[in-house]
């Protein structure tokens, strides 16, 4: 009876170190960070823009870099450097397709701005060599 005994308290102490080995969680997966979902950078955006104070009490995944670029990006008047600020954010890192859709979506409308901008010009310095050509014609 005792090696029946003796054997079964070593099959159930095994039984338990396994038990034990499963559910104890592996530190690498409680330290892997995920990228923010979409509401988060979003707000996170409009908050550097409209010069909301923010509380950040979860860290995600280059959470502190997304908020330093759109601190400048939103602070930043020329378009083309914050054309410029959307291209580097955009090749640091391997972000998830929804991020890589935002940011294109931003460079869209810089890029309409731009243009905006351009016609602008084209149109005041179309008219102001009318105004120089009429101004002159009737002085003769």
């Amino acid at each position: 009876m005792k090696p029946f005994m003796l054997i079964l308290v070593v099959v159930w102490l095994n039984g338990c170190a396994l038990l034990q080995e499963q559910v104890t969680p592996q530190p690498e997966l409680q330290t892997r960070k995920s990228f923010a979902p979409m509401e988060s950078l979003v707000s996170w955006h409009i908050a550097s823009c409209h010069h909301d104070a923010v509380s950040f009490d979860q860290h995600y995944r280059a959470q502190k870099q997304l908020q330093l670029f759109f601190e400048a990006y939103c602070n930043q008047k020329n378009v083309h450097v914050r054309i410029e600020q959307l291209n580097k954010i955009s090749k640091a890192q391997a972000w998830p397709h929804p991020y890589t859709q935002y940011f294109q979506l931003l460079k869209g409308q810089e890029s309409k701005i731009v243009s905006a901008q351009t016609a602008l010009t084209k149109e005041k310095m179309s008219e102001k060599h009318f105004l120089k050509n009429s101004h002159c014609k009737r002085n003769d």
